[in-house]
């Protein structure tokens, strides 16, 4: 077979693998849209992107504003201006603008949805809305252009597109990700911009900054995109300039010597496709902080004067131990990329080291962060954007896997691997089939008497979300008590006890629009 014809051969494999990819992981996103909004922070920005769409301003009309405690956190108030606006990101703001941009121009709808369909209200079945139909669909868009960008950066690491398609099934689908790209929230477009940097940043890596500048270009737009969603991301910015301008000379040249000669070399490459969307970035943050705060320099937290108060001592064994926020246990692939580290390590060390301080710099910063829990959320939210490229030892190791010649040693594998993969689904199908924020509404129901119940504080601090949730899925099937109330049903009066069960029962309708 000719080269041409290998290639052709590879393309066609590459592009069959995608497809099928995209198939599968449009169904299955599709079959499991929840049946219910997901309430939180978005419904700040999801707010001020109306008033963007149907007023033309960046601002929170005052009766949503003013509905909420004025302890809430979801918005600021200008008092030179006389107007509330989202206090998070405003990249945000402009991304879902762009769904509510189709609600009002394409379906013709100039009403807008009364602020108090935004939060899931459990009353037996869930009332769907114009909206949840729209950010399910946009959600499922968002999916699929993750799984895309998933699959071109595993490609870059395995001539084997069923390793790739594998790869990213197990990213979606075996982890806590799951959740976040059904949820109606900011984690999903985290991921995907930071994803489309580390594709972009591998590519510029690897043919250098002239034959590279488009992916250059991509990669500085990816993370300028990041950090207008979440400004925490900044520091990000610096990393990926250090890594790009010390790669793709000798091994002999230090590090200044390197920078320095890419910098002779490429200046105007790196000005004309870096250093213009990084710039851009700062100038839209400056005049939308002046906007929505008084002055370009402000960004929405200044009277959350004690956000860096976090013990290390709590977060760093929780992130790694801990079965509620473990990101060996709520995203899997991380275990099978331990197998897959040291080939990444001998074959693609410059790529994964910085890939590693990339993550490693978000990681302590939000060690430090006195909320560093998340919540009310799934799992550690804040460390899911960097996750799957964190796991692409994993594609080694499945090709490690496939090419392993002891048939015995490879069926054992196989079989262990499927085992665990089973697990992880089943454990991420738990978590998704009760609304988003059941484990938070039912731990409440409980909050009285768990502190004089140790055994019982444990069961509602530490226990994983999947399991709590099978707890109460069993209780709502089989009429299983879960441990806190078999610890009441002695406790209470009948009557009491009655309406303590009617109360958690309302809490437990599937979160899945087509099916139980």
């Amino acid at each position: 077979m000719s080269e041409a014809a290998g290639a052709d051969c590879d393309n066609a494999g590459r592009e069959a693998g995608l497809g099928v990819l995209l198939v599968v992981a449009f169904a299955t996103s599709l079959l499991s849209l929840p049946a219910v909004r997901y309430d939180g922070d978005v419904f700040a920005w999801e707010m001020e992107a109306e008033g963007l769409v149907h007023r033309g301003r960046l601002d929170v009309r005052p009766s949503v504003a003013e509905s909420l405690p004025p302890s809430a956190p979801f918005f600021l108030f200008n008092r030179e201006t006389g107007r509330w606006h989202s206090k998070y990101g405003v990249g945000n703001t402009l991304i879902y603008a762009l769904p509510l941009a189709f609600e009002r121009f394409v379906l013709g709808a100039d009403d807008v949805d009364p602020p108090g369909s935004i939060f899931g209200k459990p009353s037996g079945a869930y009332a769907g809305t114009r909206r949840l139909a729209l950010f399910n669909g946009f959600n499922l868009l968002l999916t699929l252009w993750l799984a895309g960008a998933l699959y071109r950066l595993a490609r870059l690491y395995t001539p084997k597109p069923g390793t790739a398609v594998a790869f990213v099934l197990l990213c979606l689908y075996a982890s806590y990700l799951w959740n976040y790209t059904r949820a109606h929230s900011s984690q999903i477009y985290q991921v995907l911009f930071f994803t489309l940097a580390a594709l972009h940043f591998v590519r510029v890596v690897r043919v250098g900054p002239g034959a590279g500048r488009r992916s250059l270009f991509w990669c500085a737009l990816s993370l300028a995109a990041l950090c207008s969603v979440k400004t925490v991301f900044l520091p990000l910015v610096a990393l990926f300039a250090l890594a790009i301008l010390v790669s793709g000379r000798g091994t002999n040249q230090g590090l200044l010597a390197r920078a320095s000669a890419n910098l002779r070399d490429h200046f105007r490459t790196y000005a004309s496709y870096a250093l213009l969307p990084l710039l851009a970035l700062v100038l839209l943050l400056a005049i939308v902080n002046g906007i929505k705060f008084g002055a370009p320099w402000k960004l929405g937290y200044e009277r959350e004067t004690h956000l860096w108060t976090g013990r290390l001592a709590d977060s760093i064994p929780a992130y790694l131990f801990g079965p509620r926020f473990s990101i060996f246990v709520h995203f899997p692939p991380l275990v099978l990329a331990c197998f897959g580290l040291r080939r990444m390590w001998r074959t693609h060390r410059f790529e994964y080291a910085w890939t590693l301080a990339y993550f490693a710099l978000l990681f302590f910063i939000y060690s430090n962060y006195t909320f560093w829990k998340g919540e009310a959320s799934y799992g550690p939210r804040y460390l899911l954007f960097g996750l799957p490229a964190l796991a692409l030892p994993a594609v080694l190791a499945l090709d490690a896997l496939r090419a392993m010649s002891q048939r015995g040693w490879r069926t054992g594998c196989v079989a262990l691997l499927a085992v665990g993969v089973a697990l992880a689904v089943f454990a991420q199908v738990q978590a998704n089939r009760l609304e988003f924020h059941a484990f938070f509404r039912l731990r409440h129901q409980f909050q009285s008497i768990e502190a004089r119940d140790p055994e019982l504080n444990r069961y509602l601090r530490q226990t994983n979300t999947a399991l709590f949730n099978r707890d109460f899925i069993r209780f709502r099937e089989a009429g299983a008590a879960p441990l806190p109330l078999a610890r009441l049903a002695d406790r209470l009066p009948d009557a009491s006890y009655q309406r303590l069960e009617t109360a958690v029962r309302s809490y437990l309708s599937s979160n899945h629009l087509f099916f139980e």
